[in-house]
């Protein structure tokens, strides 16, 4: 089967904004976490290329259209409630009607009288569009013909990921939503939801040139060292959590305690320390 294509087209390109001095990345970023977020989410496949962030400013909606049956109803609603845990605090929803995001089930072959930038021969597609703020509108579009049951699943789950800002495939980690290969992978990979969640950091703006996204992942979203770790878990024990080895190494105690308190705060339960939940946490170092 030919790889899945994406497709986007570049309106403008935003200035940089200040960022925000209390703002912290929700999620720690191994350097290869970041090599993938920007090649993942820096340029395109097809249309004309960009070398700067692309992602929503503001809440999405997302709208059905078609032929959707039940099961792409319910593949769907489960992929925008996961979506919603990533890339909080941005909101993403179903909506009935007027969405940011419209997703299309038909034929195949009736692809390009929905989209005339649709590009032959693929089952899954989408294209978007932005301005200097931030992308304002998307398309998202699934074959309901030649395709499995965990196929169709599949893409639902990558395209509106990838309507997300996050336009590229790779090539390494068969496991990954953005897998160029053909593929029905059904999850978010680790590295899948370290990435997405990179993408939406409170300090990642539209329009950030590639090395400023590098260097705010670098910093904003950096590994924890022991010290830190530390004085995280001396702040989890005062809320309540048993913790029985507070010494900066983090085990099973102070991963449940943190599942808790990203769960509590609407966040992607990982259980992984890092400066997002620091700063919510108020945390001294």
């Amino acid at each position: 089967m030919p790889a899945i294509v994406r497709i986007d087209v570049v309106l403008a390109l935003s200035f940089l904004l200040a960022l925000p001095a209390e703002a912290a990345c929700d999620v720690a970023l191994s350097p290869a976490d970041i090599d993938r977020a920007i090649a993942i989410s820096i340029g395109a496949e097809y249309g004309d290329a960009r070398a700067a962030v692309a992602r929503w400013h503001r809440d999405v909606t997302v709208g059905v259209a078609g032929d959707a049956r039940p099961e792409d109803r319910a593949t769907l609603a489960a992929v925008v409630a996961e979506l919603g845990t990533l890339i909080a605090p941005t909101r993403i929803r179903l909506v009935e009607g007027g969405a940011d995001m419209l997703v299309q089930f038909a034929p195949v072959d009736e692809f390009s009288q929905l989209n005339p930038n649709y590009q032959p021969d693929n089952y899954g597609f989408f294209w978007m569009h932005w301005d200097g703020a931030g992308i304002t509108d998307s398309d998202v579009l699934i074959s309901t013909t030649g395709l499995t049951r965990a196929e169709t699943d599949h893409l639902i789950r990558e395209e509106v990921t990838q309507a997300l800002g996050m336009a590229n495939d790779l090539g390494d980690e068969a496991d990954s939503i953005f897998y160029a290969p053909w593929t029905d992978t059904q999850a978010y990979s680790p590295s899948d939801t370290r990435v997405i969640r990179a993408l939406y950091c409170a300090d990642v703006r539209h329009g950030m040139a590639v090395d400023d996204f590098r260097d705010v992942l670098a910093t904003q979203a950096k590994l924890l060292d022991p010290a830190e770790i530390a004085a995280l878990q001396r702040a989890l024990v005062a809320r309540g959590h048993p913790i029985s080895d507070a010494g900066g190494i983090v085990g099973d105690d102070t991963r449940q305690a943190i599942r808790a308190e990203q769960g509590a705060l609407g966040l992607y339960a990982d259980g992984e320390p890092n400066r997002g939940l620091i700063a919510r946490l108020k945390v001294k170092l």
